[in-house]
């Protein structure tokens, strides 16, 4: 049976239709470039088919060819560059680290690059982005800003939405051109100068696309990705959702760190699309965002009425009449003030009520609370407590709820009676006081203690007054204010004596008493005084004390993690001292929680079908509350170090590697200099014998015929005698 490539052969379809586009086909072309998406999202191989195929040079034409657009509508133009920036993201997106084991290693043997290195993201990213060419994704992101705001295009509101849409896709795109440029720095200000009208809004268009852009750091497959995303709004984040957040997730491990901050992400995006669906309202965004003003004017106007109060209160006559004598003035600006005091109460109960959205518990819910003050947890109880338990949630009945009604009630209540209950407001100070929260916190935190420890000291208190009943209720003098006529008149008395200055300094002996009254009384005084006085109040104290230096040694602890650890990746901050800007850039731009909280609520609006490969996968492992996608103990600034350093020590090692070829050549050829030198030696040497051995030759042949000749003169002599 015969097989086809189906990537390579929609390629080869776009190949024929990409250069004509008409009206009547751009839908066509769209559809092949969503279906060349669909294919090589989180595919390396189907991409490494779409590079073969030259489809960067296809897109290339479509974005640059600005007379396709002209015959289009507005809607065709926009699904046809979304599907484009989308493609070439999905070609784009990922790092791949090339070891030699590895599949991408052999795709980028089949790319020239070096199989032993480090890849720039896919084989073919650094190749997609100088096809593509980042001048040409400038101009599409400058240019949908600058329709975005013109006045002379008809447009409806989601139309201009969709133009900043796929603007920051094209935007997204530079930055990722930027993270590939390893080495080289490639700045935006210098791609918009391709047209006057843009040029002028240069700062404008980099202001706001910046403002409103993050981006994390994610592990996948072992390897760390960078993921840009839009921001539409970052206010909808409030401040005091941050300052809870910072001070009360688990900071025990950087494991427990993390799934907690994933638990807090579910409340606070849940808090964020409550805000939201409030702000949508120009009423509800006014109460929202005047929170801390309003409480502001509350405690600033109590405070100038109090003075007030300080200044010009006079005490009537009658000691019995709780109404102060006042200048008129006075009287009429504590009215006009107190009136006010109503309102920013008001304000303050809604915008509470707003912020926090209260909700009414089920009867299930109360027994479920009950069931654990009374410590008779039951699996139904745990079940239920579990399902409701949040850090942001507030009840309806909380402390909060009836704190913030009782606020308004007490500044009705001060207008009419001539400013008294408008003293409660000055307590508000620690609310927005975190030393002072922590005081309370140290009263309140061990409170149940506490309340053991008073039911104690009544049992013990109980146990003097029913001596004080028996043995001495003629030392307590009524004159004095000390009863003890009947049982619970001597309790009170010994509780209210004995629990303030200790009963002692009240309760003098009788004359003409013996000496053994005189010893039970002063050991009836001594245990209470070290009963209660000093081991009973010493034990509150204590209690008070160590809650309070436990409180100042979490936030110290707190904030020392804050400030030396990133909260990602647990790597502490001289890590980052003398790579990429700092330790401060590194959790503010690489990994600011804060971003990754934007970035679930960016997948929470984003449809399911236009996520990217990576932003799948973290989507995915989110829903299984798996932490895999949290870069702990990585950064791509550390890793980049390290590459450097691998990139300087290998050619450390190939500058060594080639010195020693070098010499090792220098040798070889000194060594066939010598071996040629001596075989010319040696051929001379043999020429020379050769010589010398001819010479030889011709001169012993020379003897011989002058010998030859002399015997033959001298037999021609011997004859002629």
């Amino acid at each position: 049976m015969k097989s086809y490539n189906l990537v390579s052969k929609t390629v080869e379809y776009l190949s024929l239709v990409y250069i004509s586009v008409t009206r009547s086909n751009i839908s066509l072309v769209t559809q092949l470039i969503k279906t060349l998406l669909e294919f090589s999202s989180g595919n390396l191989k189907n991409q490494i088919v779409c590079y073969d195929s030259k489809v960067c040079d296809y897109l290339n034409y479509l974005l640059r060819s600005q007379q396709i657009y002209n015959k289009c509508d507005f809607d065709e133009e926009m699904e046809l560059k979304t599907a484009i920036a989308e493609l070439i993201m999905a070609l784009i997106e990922e790092n791949i680290r090339c070891d030699k084991d590895s599949e991408a290693a052999g795709y980028a043997q089949i790319l020239g690059e070096n199989s032993n290195g480090y890849s720039k993201a896919k084989p073919n990213s650094v190749v997609v982005k100088d096809t593509i060419g980042p001048e040409v994704v400038c101009q599409m992101f400058a240019d949908f800003y600058e329709r975005y705001h013109s006045p002379h295009l008809q447009l409806d509101k989601d139309d201009r939405e969709d133009l900043l849409n796929v603007g920051f896709k094209y935007f997204h795109i530079f930055k990722r051109f930027q993270d590939l440029e390893r080495g080289k720095e490639l700045r935006l200000e210098d791609y918009l100068n391709f047209r006057p009208s843009v040029a002028n809004l240069k700062e404008e268009i980099c202001k706001f696309y910046e403002s409103n852009t993050m981006s994390i750091e994610v592990l996948k497959d072992g390897n760390l990705q960078k993921v840009y995303f839009r921001v539409r709004d970052k206010k909808v984040l409030r401040q005091e959702v941050k300052d809870e957040f910072k001070y009360e997730v688990d900071r025990s491990s950087a494991a427990n760190k993390l799934r907690d901050f994933c638990d807090w992400l579910k409340e606070i995006i849940n808090d964020i699309q409550w805000q939201k669906r409030v702000l949508s309202s120009r009423v509800g965004a006014f109460f929202v965002h005047g929170w801390k003003a309003f409480n502001m004017a509350c405690i600033l106007l109590s405070l100038i009425i109090c003075c007030i109060v300080l200044a010009t209160w006079k005490a009537s006559n009658d000691a019995g009449n709780p109404i102060p004598i006042r200048p008129k003035p006075y009287s009429t600006a504590v009215l006009v003030l107190g009136i006010a005091h109503n309102i920013f109460s008001l304000f303050v109960l809604i915008s509470y009520f707003l912020c926090n959205k209260p909700y009414v518990p089920t009867r299930e819910k109360v027994n479920a609370y009950w069931c654990r003050i009374l410590s008779i947890e039951t699996k139904a109880s745990v079940a239920v407590l579990s399902k409701i338990q949040g850090n942001l949630q507030t009840s309806v009945f909380s402390f909060g709820t009836f704190y913030y009604i009782m606020f308004l009630a007490f500044s009705l209540l001060g207008t009419p009676l001539h400013g008294y209950f408008f003293a409660f407001h000055l307590l508000h100070i620690a609310n927005h006081n975190q030393m002072l929260k922590r005081v309370f916190q140290a009263v309140t935190r061990n409170g149940l203690s506490l309340v053991w420890v008073m039911i104690y000291s009544l049992a013990i208190f109980y146990i003097y007054a029913l001596i004080c009943f028996a043995y001495y209720r003629e030392i307590f003098d009524e004159e004095k204010g000390n009863y003890c006529s009947d049982m619970f008149q001597c309790t009170i008395t010994v509780i209210r004596r004995g629990l303030i200055f200790g009963m002692y300094d009240y309760f003098d002996v009788p004359r003409n008493r013996s000496f053994n009254y005189h010893l039970a009384k002063t050991a009836f005084d001594i245990s209470f005084f070290i009963i209660i006085t000093t081991i009973g109040l010493n034990i509150v104290f204590g209690i008070i004390v160590d809650t309070f230096s436990e409180l100042r040694d979490a936030k110290w602890r707190i904030d020392k993690d804050m400030s030396s650890v990133c909260f990602i990746c647990s790597k502490n901050s001289y890590d980052f001292e003398h790579y990429g800007g700092g330790f401060k850039k590194h959790i503010v731009e690489e990994h600011n929680q804060w971003a990754y909280l934007f970035f679930f609520l960016h997948l929470n609006e984003t449809r399911f079908n236009d996520y990217t490969a990576i932003e799948l996968y973290v989507w995915k492992l989110y829903k299984k509350d798996r932490l895999d996608f949290f870069p702990m103990n990585r950064s791509l600034t550390l890793q980049a170090a390290e590459d450097a350093k691998d990139e300087a020590k290998m050619d450390t090692l190939l500058s060594q590697v080639a010195f020693l070829v070098h010499r090792r050549k220098e040798e070889d050829a000194f060594r066939e200099r010598e071996w040629q030198e001596a075989a010319q030696r040696r051929w001379e040497e043999q020429q020379k014998k050769a010589s010398r051995r001819a010479q030889e030759q011709q001169s012993s042949a020379l003897r011989r015929r002058a010998v030859v000749e002399l015997l033959t003169s001298s037999s021609e002599d011997e004859d002629y005698n």
